[in-house]
């Protein structure tokens, strides 16, 4: 019977990064944004929310860059990322009087139903009908999130390796982190 026994302490195989963490939070959320709010059907202010908090998360990452060590391949597509998270939300501010077309039409169609139940029809403010401008487009939430992603690819260690690259396990022949196979973690131990 095999066992498996820990030779080595997370401590020495995990290695916990704020800038790293905190663009991968801010990347995850912005893309979470963009799949709650690509048809239309929230306010306007869930979307301002959801870009703000997550832009200020990518900024604390950068901040945390700029305190902890600086990694350029990670660094320079997280500034990517608050400034885009930033433009997004200025777009959406300024577009805000175009309203928000599936939460409109969600709302009509519902007065439509109660008052095909109730027999009492509603009128709609003057302020509800008049929509100026055109409305923010969805896809532009997918900026920030892409910017994100390549700056997860480019992430390089101290020693100047590509976290990203992964090499052959001998023994295994799986897809392992280089760090891992430095520290071997696991032996198998024949029991007795």
């Amino acid at each position: 019977m095999l066992l498996y026994r820990q030779v080595v302490s997370l401590g020495q195989v995990i290695r916990l990064d704020a800038a790293t963490f905190l663009l991968q939070w801010a990347v995850g959320g912005l893309f979470f944004c963009w799949f709650t709010t690509r048809r239309r059907l929230v306010g306007l202010g869930y979307g301002w929310l959801l870009r703000g908090t997550y832009l200020l998360i990518a900024a604390g990452g950068v901040v945390c860059a700029a305190v902890f060590g600086w990694v350029p391949g990670r660094d320079i597509p997280a500034i990517g990322v608050v400034l885009a998270a930033f433009g997004v939300l200025v777009v959406s501010i300024v577009r805000r009087r175009a309203g928000v077309s599936g939460g409109d039409a969600e709302h009509d169609r519902r007065s439509a139903r109660v008052a095909a139940m109730t027999g009492i029809d509603r009128e709609a403010p003057a302020a509800d009908i008049e929509r100026v401008g055109r409305e923010f487009p969805p896809s532009l939430d997918l900026i920030a999130p892409a910017i994100g992603l390549v700056g997860q690819q480019l992430v390089i260690d101290g020693d100047g390796r590509r976290c990203s690259q992964r090499c052959r396990c001998p023994h295994t022949q799986s897809q392992t982190h280089p760090d891992v196979l430095a520290h071997t973690p696991l032996r198998l131990v024949q029991a007795e």
